[in-house]
């Protein structure tokens, strides 16, 4: 869910120049001042989604609060009872939604590798090299009936994502993932869309992700952005069990 919930971003400026006069830096540049300009993204330290995630037929409330340089924090209600996932730079933990567990639980290895790329305020699209990740132009291609530029991201841990983005707006479109879980690869596609204006920022208000295999769609609707809301870093940090 962690996933999914994380890297709502993205942000809107209406420009158009050929795929073949533009660098992947000159891409980049252009993506950072759609979603508001470098300066005004690094103005928000911290921020809170609430809304919801649809999968199943079922609304689960949810959550997610972020806080540089790399806090954040999941909460969601699921029949009734609150589940946490939280990271607070070097621990990952959660608490599910049971009546019967109520103690926290470190992260699986997986599950806290994704977290730390999640976790990444900015996103991996901006500072990537500072950040060792490799970004290499691939080709133009229609994603929801516009063209877009296809990037193909390469991270430290060796995973590989896919980031098309909008030729027109330069937002994000889409993400394909590949990472290992559990010594298998698994492949999962997000869209992004319902841009909206958040102080400075342009943010998408809707996310739906499929996941290649058995496990169903879930489609993040954000109902509310908060920007610089005060975030105290113990709500971070891993508790002591009950």
């Amino acid at each position: 869910m962690l996933r999914k919930a994380l890297l709502l971003l993205g942000l809107t400026l209406t420009v158009t120049v050929p795929a073949s006069a533009q660098t992947v830096d000159e891409i980049l540049q252009r993506h950072i001042q759609a979603r508001g300009g470098l300066e005004n993204l690094k103005s928000v330290k911290s921020i809170r989604y609430s809304g919801k995630i649809t999968a199943g037929g079922m609304d689960v409330p949810i959550t997610v609060e972020q806080k540089r340089p790399n806090n954040l924090r999941v909460v969601f209600i699921q029949q009734g009872v609150q589940g946490i996932q939280a990271y607070d730079g070097t621990t990952g933990w959660t608490i599910p939604p049971s009546k019967d567990q109520r103690n926290p639980e470190p992260m699986s290895s997986d599950a806290l590798r994704a977290t730390v790329e999640q976790a990444d305020f900015d996103g991996p699209l901006m500072d990537y090299k500072e950040k060792g990740i490799t970004i290499a132009f691939v080709d133009r291609q229609l994603v929801q009936g516009k063209a877009a530029f296809k990037l193909k991201l390469t991270l430290n841990s060796g995973d590989v994502s896919y980031v098309y983005v909008d030729a027109d707006s330069y937002l994000i479109l889409r993400e394909d993932v590949r990472r290992i879980v559990e010594g298998a690869q698994t492949e999962g596609t997000t869209e992004y869309g319902d841009y909206r204006r958040v102080g400075n920022l342009m943010i998408a208000h809707s996310i739906q992700t499929v996941s290649r295999g058995s496990a169903p769609s879930e489609k993040i609707t954000i109902d509310k952005v908060e920007l610089n809301p005060i975030l105290d870093d113990s709500i971070f940090r891993m508790p002591q069990s009950r």
